[in-house]
């Protein structure tokens, strides 16, 4: 029971009391103290009345949506993920044990993740707030709502509301969602994922730039140098 009810309910019971004392009683009492208090209650209820109103409007509820994601109801109408008030803000570029640089990880908006090793798309992720509710190489699907479709070749067509597209001629992925996929055509490597270029070294084959990210080797130092920043893009390079 909400404070507002309790405090209505302790209202309407007090006025029971007082109607039956008055009608039990010959006379209606007058004496100060009476008053006193009388107008003591009053004023109690009023502000209990209050404060439950107020809490009320004010209060942040949590609710469960239908795919099992707890979210906080505001009064204002909006609201949040739960678990998004203590979530750790990620670094954009971040470098696994001993990176040789032929191999990145490419996340894009929270939404999807590249892999590419030696210039190749070997897998790819869908996520739903950082959770991988799709891998395409362990064809894993943990999201119920996100149901998958094939093509009538047996190709996977569609995860969810993602579409996918393949190359004709030898069925690689040319488009995931929005992100269209562009190889080289000498090597086939990945040369491009949405609008975000990728260029290799020319001696080494190391990944030297992704979209904005310039990223420069040193042969005296384990970790590159990297410059510049893809606003909603998490890179790792292994």
């Amino acid at each position: 029971m909400s404070l507002a009810k309790l405090s209505l309910y302790f209202y309407l019971c007090h006025r029971a009391i007082v109607k039956r004392s008055h009608r039990d009683r010959k006379r209606k009492p007058n004496s100060k103290l009476y008053i006193a208090m009388k107008r003591y209650h009053s004023i109690l209820i009023l502000f209990f009345l209050v404060l439950g109103t107020t809490a009320s409007a004010y209060a942040q509820k949590i609710a469960v949506t239908r795919d099992g994601e707890e979210v906080l109801l505001h009064a204002d109408g909006t609201w949040e993920y739960l678990d998004e008030w203590d979530r750790d803000e990620e670094p954009d570029f971040t470098f696994g044990p001993r990176p040789t640089g032929r191999s990145a990880h490419i996340t894009i908006n929270g939404e999807v993740r590249f892999m590419i090793v030696e210039g190749q798309l070997t897998n790819f992720q869908i996520l739903r707030r950082r959770r991988v509710i799709y891998d395409h190489v362990m064809r894993e699907n943990n999201d119920r709502y996100a149901r998958l479709s094939y093509d009538y070749r047996g190709r996977l067509a569609r995860i969810g509301n993602w579409e996918l597209q393949y190359r004709f001629r030898d069925n690689k992925l040319e488009k995931i969602g929005p992100y269209a996929i562009k190889y080289k055509f000498s090597n086939d490597r990945v040369e491009q994922i949405g609008p975000y270029r990728i260029d290799y070294d020319f001696s080494s084959d190391r990944i030297s730039r992704i979209g904005n990210v310039e990223i420069k080797y040193d042969f005296f130092t384990e970790m590159p140098e990297v410059r510049g920043k893809n606003p909603g893009m998490k890179i790792v390079i292994l």
